[in-house]
């Protein structure tokens, strides 16, 4: 009676062990500390564009004032509302504590070739920043894109400058850009590699012979923006 009932117990044991094996074996390599530990330390240039705040790029002050003088000197016909989808290449740099890594950053981690597609991005540490006490030293990520990002004019009847709105997103970040003057006035660290109008409104400025049609790019088509000055 004992010898049958050992053998249920010793296969039951048995299946446990053989379980356990199976799914250690299956589980992904956790990342150590050397490997952070061993990554290039951040560039100074990139290191010196960090908000202490943030721990990430510093973006220009909202609405500075236009470099360029807008070229529109008459009253407008309609004003509107032009939005686009774009890419664009933008340097962004992110950096969090070693021990709350982002999933990409683990994915750069237990493999470097990853960070070679697009955007290609690169890892790095970070022990210390002239702005700021670290209590520990950061892993940072940084690339130059090619990033998502949507792009909106808006030009009134009045007043007549451009106001402008780009939001670029990075790394789960919005990154945030405002100004005035249209496009010759962009931000000169966002470089532009395709653009497309997804659509335009229009209101009338109270000159009734004036067409202020809207307009919408047609569905699975591309509507090429065009950018002047940028």
């Amino acid at each position: 009676m004992m010898s049958a009932m050992k053998h249920p117990f010793f296969l039951i044991a048995a299946l446990i062990t053989c379980l356990a094996l199976c799914l250690g074996g299956c589980q992904p390599k956790a990342t150590t500390q050397n490997e952070i530990q061993n990554l290039p330390e951040l560039p100074p240039d990139l290191a010196a564009t960090l908000d202490p705040n943030t721990m990430a790029t510093k973006t220009p002050a909202a609405n500075p004032a236009p470099v360029t003088p807008p070229k529109v000197t008459l009253a407008p016909c309609c004003s509107s509302t032009q939005t686009n989808t774009m890419q664009v290449t933008f340097t962004y740099t992110k950096c969090v504590p070693r021990f709350q890594l982002t999933p990409l950053t683990k994915a750069l981690l237990a493999n470097p070739e990853a960070g070679q597609g697009s955007p290609a991005v690169r890892t790095f540490k970070l022990t210390s920043l002239s702005t700021k006490v670290l209590a520990d030293f950061f892993v940072c990520t940084t690339s130059s894109g090619p990033w998502n990002a949507t792009f909106i004019e808006k030009r009134n009847c009045s007043p007549l400058t451009p106001e402008d709105t780009l939001v670029v997103n990075a790394f789960d970040d919005q990154i945030l850009f405002q100004w005035v003057g249209g496009t010759p006035n962009h931000p000169q660290s966002v470089g532009v590699v395709s653009c497309n109008n997804v659509g335009t409104t229009k209101a009338n400025c109270g000159i009734s012979t004036c067409d202020c049609s809207n307009f919408s790019c047609p569905q699975n088509q591309t509507c090429p923006c065009s950018l002047q000055g940028w």
